[in-house]
Order: C-alpha cells, then sequence, then structure tokens
C-alpha cells in the first residue's frame, strides 16, 4: 500500500503527464493569491454543460486575479469527455466545448498539480447543493491533505480548505436556507403568476435522508406561497408521494411547474424528470391528472444561485473559515 507522502508524489506525477493537454494558466492569474478549485460531479451532457461554465465564468469575474480551475468528482464523466477527446468528428461537431473539458481532471489530481506549480494556498469550493456523501468526501480529502508534511515538518499546502455547499455544511442554517430561498425567486415567482404548483426535483441520497430538503420546502412556502413542493430521485418524497399529497389538498387539474434543484439539468433532469418514459416525473403527474411543464435549466445558470459559490469563496478569502 502507498504511504500517504507516496500518494502525493504519484497524484503530482499522473498531472505532469498531462500537462500538454491542459490549458497554461491565464495570464491575468497571480500566482501569490490563493488559487481556486471548483469541484462539480460533472455532466456529460453537452445542453447541460454551460451551467457549470456560468458558474466558472462567475467565479472569475468576482476573483480574476487568483488561478482558477474546474475539476469533475466523477471518474466516469472524465473518462467519457476523455474518450470523446480522441474523436476528431465529436470535437468538430461541438465547437462550443471548452478545450479544458475534455481534459478535465478529478479534484486529486487538480490539488497536486497546482501544489506542484508552487501553489500551496488553494480554497477548494464545492459545487454541490447539499452537504451529502460528495462533500463528505471532499472534506476528507482536504483534511488529510492539509495534514501532510515532510520528514522535516513542512506542510505540503500552506493552507488547503473547503468552501460550502449551496445549502451549507450541515442539515439547513437559516442564513443558507436564506441564501437559497432568495436565488430560486426566478422560478417561484414564474409557477405562482403563471397559477401553477411548483415542484423541484433533488437528488437526494439514500444513505442521507436530509432535513435540509424538508427546511428549504418550508421556507420556500413561507416566502412564495404554499404551492411549493420538494422531492428526490434516491431518497424521496417520489412524484407518485408528491402527486397523492396535492390531490389530497385541492385535487388534481392544477398545472405542474417542474424544475431541477440541480447544478446542471443533465441525465437526471432530462430522463428521470421530463422524458416521455412512462416512469418519469412528468409522465407520473401526468397520468394523476396534472398537466405538466418542464423547465430544463440547472441552477449554475441561474446568477443569483451561482452567487451563492462567490460568496462562500468570499468568506473563505477573507478569513478562511467559509462562515
Amino acid at each position: 500500500m502507498l504511504s500517504r507522502l507516496g500518494l502525493v508524489v504519484f497524484v503530482a506525477l499522473f498531472g505532469l503527464s498531462l500537462a500538454a493537454a491542459v490549458p497554461a494558466a491565464s495570464s491575468r492569474e497571480d500566482l501569490s493569491t490563493p488559487a481556486i478549485v471548483l469541484a462539480a460531479f460533472g455532466t456529460s451532457e453537452n445542453s447541460a454543460l454551460p451551467a457549470i461554465l456560468a458558474v466558472r465564468d462567475r467565479v472569475a469575474a468576482a476573483f480574476p486575479r487568483h488561478p482558477l480551475r474546474l475539476a469533475f468528482t466523477s471518474g466516469q464523466i472524465r473518462g467519457i469527455w476523455r474518450q470523446r477527446a480522441a474523436d476528431p468528428a465529436y470535437r468538430a461537431e461541438n465547437p462550443d466545448v471548452p478545450a479544458d473539458i475534455y481534459q478535465i481532471e478529478g479534484v486529486f489530481a487538480t490539488l497536486a498539480r497546482l501544489q506542484d506549480e508552487g501553489m500551496g494556498d488553494i480554497v477548494l469550493q464545492s459545487l454541490h447543493i447539499t452537504s451529502g456523501e460528495e462533500v463528505a468526501n471532499l472534506s476528507r480529502l482536504v483534511s488529510s491533505l492539509a495534514d501532510l508534511k515532510t520528514e522535516r515538518g513542512k506542510a505540503y499546502f500552506t493552507s488547503l480548505r473547503l468552501g460550502d455547499p449551496a445549502l451549507g455544511p450541515g442539515e439547513g442554517e437559516p442564513a443558507d436556507i436564506t441564501r437559497a430561498v432568495a436565488a430560486l425567486q426566478p422560478v417561484a415567482s414564474r409557477s405562482r403568476d403563471a397559477g401553477q404548483i411548483l415542484v423541484l426535483m433533488a437528488h437526494g441520497n439514500q444513505h442521507l435522508r436530509q432535513a435540509v430538503y424538508q427546511r428549504l420546502e418550508d421556507a420556500l412556502r413561507r416566502e412564495y406561497g404554499a404551492d411549493i413542493y420538494l422531492g428526490t430521485v434516491e431518497a424521496g418524497p417520489t412524484p407518485q408521494e408528491i402527486a397523492e399529497t396535492i390531490g389530497q389538498s385541492q385535487g388534481a387539474g392544477k398545472g405542474i411547474l417542474l424544475a431541477p434543484l440541480m447544478l446542471v439539468a443533465g441525465d437526471h433532469a432530462l430522463n428521470d424528470m421530463a422524458s416521455d418514459d412512462p416512469e418519469s416525473w412528468a409522465s407520473i403527474f401526468q397520468a394523476a391528472g396534472f398537466p405538466v411543464e418542464c423547465l430544463v435549466s440547472g441552477l449554475g445558470s441561474n446568477p443569483l444561485w451561482a452567487d451563492i459559490y462567490v460568496e462562500s469563496l468570499r468568506r473563505q478569502l477573507a478569513d478562511g473559515s467559509g462562515r
């Protein structure tokens, strides 16, 4: 088994092997400032990619002198983009895909590369929605790497810290919920003005049934009205349960606006939510007698939501606490 030091050396060398494929640092970057790494699960859907890029652009505009990198936590998605990199026809048909996406790296390799380039002060900003399994993995990685030292006691990273996901590090502190409610104003107002019921589809986690979703739903109802429901793909409430609840309270017939509570409108939004498959959320609500409109747009495309991550970074860069 590799030692912890051996793992870092391995990753650094692995990163160097891809150096030719990764774009050079921007001339605007000030290498004396903390580097920023944005960590998203990623997407292989071309139509969903702009939501991630929009967050990156928002962060770049807010912190123009800081070295900025993007990493995908999903190895499967990184592999798909590398396969596409070797397909000239695909690249020719998709000129809007940035070159660095084809060689996108994971968080571990990205941190190792930055450290190897002399940047030991790094803020890793999660682009996740809640503090679930993915964020727990990032937290463990940051804690392990932050503690790594040479035999003589010199730290490999001068400062390595993790920025909170959009709904905060726990189960929904009031300040985190308030920011999210304000950022969801465009979709909440759209459904209310149209006389629709808003149903938000979150990812959820079958291992962590998070109370944060219930707190967000309650806060959204207080701010925008009672016709707002939040379900999850992995843990419930299911669309069947939501349809039954709506039917019991007001009957069928009122229109439903379906929208993803996810950074990107990727596979879950396109297939689990909006497709014609009989098991999709749209089909289930239609079968229950509700007219359905699907808003296939990731939260990253909403500047108000992107600014939640910007503000998390601002707090980290100001005092290192993230709160």
